[in-house]
C-alpha cells in the first residue's frame, strides 16, 4: 500500500510538473508574440509620423514652386539685381507663411544664375522663434554646385538628399533635403527646397521605452 501510495505521488508530481510546464511554455510563446505586436504597432505608429512628415515638406516646397511660377517675370529678374531683389521682396511675406507650414521651419529658393543672370537666393528659417534670412549667394561656380542638393535636382528634378551634418544650423545638425527643379518657359530658374531634420526624427526615437530596458535606434 505504501509503494502504491508512493508511486501515485510521484505519478502526481511528475503530471504537475508537465502541466506547469506546458503552461509556462505557452505563456512564453503568448509573452512572445504579444511583445513583438507591441513593437511591431509602435514601429508603424513612427513610420507613419515619418511619412506624413516627409510628404509634408514635399507639398510644401510645391506649393513654393507655385508661388514663383504665378509670380515670377523672366524679363524682370534678368534685367537687373536690383529688380531681382525687389522680386524676392514683394513674394517674401507669402514665402515666408509656407515656411511656416513645413514640419522643421525653413524654405529655400536658389537661383541658377546661368539662366537668371542674377543672384536668386531667397532662404528663410525659424531660429529662437524669429524668422532668419540666409546669405544671398551665387550657387554657381561655388563648391556648393557639385553638392548632391543641387545637382540631383537640376538632372532628375526632383531629388531627397542623403543625410549630413551641417552644423551651421546648430551643432550636430543631421538634415535631409528635397528639392525639386522650377523650370517656366524653359528657363530654369533654380531649385527650391526644404530640409528635414534627421537628428530631430532620432532623438524622438531614442525616447520611446519598449517594456522596462527597450528602446528603439534609428540606423
Amino acid at each position: 500500500r505504501t509503494k502504491i501510495s508512493i508511486s501515485v505521488i510521484a505519478t502526481a508530481l511528475v503530471s504537475i510538473f508537465l502541466v506547469l510546464g506546458a503552461i509556462l511554455f505557452y505563456s512564453a510563446k503568448d509573452i512572445k508574440r504579444d511583445s513583438e505586436g507591441i513593437v511591431i504597432k509602435l514601429m508603424e505608429e513612427e513610420a507613419l509620423k515619418v511619412e506624413n512628415a516627409l510628404n509634408e515638406v514635399k507639398i510644401n516646397v510645391n506649393n513654393a514652386e507655385n508661388l514663383i511660377l504665378s509670380t515670377v517675370n523672366i524679363e524682370r529678374i534678368r534685367a537687373s539685381q536690383g529688380e531681382l531683389d525687389n522680386y524676392e521682396n514683394e513674394i517674401k511675406p507669402i514665402f515666408d507663411g509656407i515656411m511656416q507650414l513645413t514640419p522643421d521651419k525653413n524654405l529655400w529658393i536658389i537661383g541658377n544664375t546661368n539662366d537668371t543672370k542674377n543672384i536668386m537666393a531667397l532662404s528663410v528659417r525659424m531660429s529662437e522663434g524669429k524668422v532668419v534670412r540666409e546669405e544671398k549667394y551665387n550657387v554657381i561656380g561655388s563648391a556648393a554646385e557639385k553638392d548632391e542638393w543641387w545637382q540631383e535636382p537640376m538632372k532628375n528634378g526632383t531629388n531627397w538628399s542623403a543625410p549630413y551634418q551641417w552644423d551651421p544650423w546648430g551643432p550636430g545638425t543631421i538634415l535631409i533635403s528635397y528639392g525639386k527643379k522650377v523650370v517656366k518657359d524653359g528657363v530654369t530658374i533654380g531649385v527650391v527646397g526644404s530640409e528635414f531634420y534627421f537628428s530631430n526624427l532620432r532623438d524622438s526615437l531614442s525616447k520611446i521605452k519598449i517594456f522596462k530596458n527597450g528602446y528603439l535606434v534609428l540606423m
